[in-house]
């Protein structure tokens, strides 16, 4: 009996050494959790005085969606792939300011065919195809009366929350394998809109934590997962950055004054990126592009006039998804989707049945 005790008592020890931390075998680190030095050293911003750099976000639950008369998923659970499919912010109407109403997320195919609704809010905005077609990412602000990240499934089922903090979370992207979601959120200072991070979760909410000590937000992923583009301000200075998806080689590509770089998204080849440019505060806005390594820049819609937000390369790297106003030589008409050759060629409207669309990704 004694012996059996021994035994006993040994294999509960061998328990307790396996759950306590620091024993046993060490948790694998995500690449992403070393970008925190480095993305620090890229703008002058002072980091937050928080003993807790990775404040966790409290998880929310599984939102079950009363069925809306309208919103009517596929019945077909095969999902095309990425290179078919665009999501959207699509509006039936507008009102007197101009502005859309009566909004949602909508998903169509990429020849404009097949478009159905998959959200009916108005303040569901930033929608973001994950890599396999089969998910969106987004946010929403009436659900919760506060900006919280939602994914739902692309044939409109599994409505999910994932965040649920004080502050704005807000323009969710996948990660290069769909296997997190980066996000900006300002969460750290609630009350504070400047105080914006960007962040990094699991695809189903898990393991939320700040990835950079310096302000930054709209980190992309390249499509090999190699490399991350985003962007910093500081001292009235927007700088577009890029760093290997490890951390290493964080370099400032391109440094304008504010609001001159938006919507950075990295070429499929990896090659260059495109991002929407305002020279000055009198010119348009336009689609730039500019090499990986920071040289040719030029514009592929001079003369036109596009709206911030929702820049998209096509999965082949030939074309990219926009939107303007109208025919885009104004701020005024309804806004529509275009495309643009990546050599400047072929400007053309999509064939789309909504009066008002913007914030289109064709993910990556």
């Amino acid at each position: 009996m004694k012996k059996i005790a021994i035994c006993i008592l040994g294999m509960v020890l061998i328990s307790l050494a396996c759950r306590l931390p620091g024993l046993g075998s060490a948790p694998v680190k995500s690449p992403i959790s070393s970008i925190t030095s480095v993305a620090a050293s890229l703008t002058p911003n002072p980091s937050p005085t928080s003993s807790n750099l990775f404040p966790t976000i409290s998880l929310g639950p599984e939102v079950t969606p009363t069925p809306t008369p309208g919103l009517n998923p596929t019945a077909s659970s095969t999902v095309a792939n990425r290179a078919g499919q665009i999501v959207f912010v699509s509006c039936q109407s507008q009102n007197s300011l101009g502005m859309g109403t009566q909004c949602g997320i909508s998903i169509m195919n990429a020849d404009g065919s097949r478009m159905r609704p998959l959200t009916n809010l108005d303040d569901d905005i930033y929608p973001s195809l994950s890599p396999d077609g089969r998910r969106v990412a987004f946010r929403s602000l009436r659900r919760d009366r506060n900006d919280e990240i939602y994914v739902i499934n692309s044939d409109g089922s599994n409505l999910t929350r994932l965040t649920n903090t004080p502050g704005e979370n807000t323009a969710p992207t996948w990660s290069a394998d769909g296997s997190q979601i980066a996000f900006r959120s300002n969460l750290l200072a609630p009350n504070d809109p400047a105080q914006i991070f960007m962040y990094v979760m699991g695809d189903d909410g898990s393991n939320p934590h700040r990835f950079t000590q310096s302000s930054g937000f709209a980190p992309r992923w390249s499509l090999d997962g190699s490399q991350i583009v985003f962007l910093t301000f500081s001292n009235n200075l927007t700088s577009l950055n890029s760093m290997n998806a490890d951390g290493t080689q964080a370099r400032v590509i391109k440094t304008n004054p504010a609001k001159e770089i938006q919507s950075a998204v990295w070429s499929p080849d990896g090659t260059q990126i495109a991002f929407l440019s305002q020279k000055t505060p009198d010119d348009p806005i336009e689609v730039d592009l500019i090499g990986a390594d920071g040289k040719n820049q030029h514009s592929l819609t001079p003369g036109y006039q596009v709206v911030f937000g929702g820049l998209s390369w096509s999965p082949d790297g030939q074309k990219l998804l926009f939107s303007m106003h109208g025919d885009g030589k104004s701020l005024t008409g309804a806004l529509q989707l275009y495309t643009v050759d990546a050599d400047g060629s072929n400007l053309n409207k999509l064939a789309v049945s909504c009066t008002y669309c913007y914030d289109p990704d064709w993910g990556h």
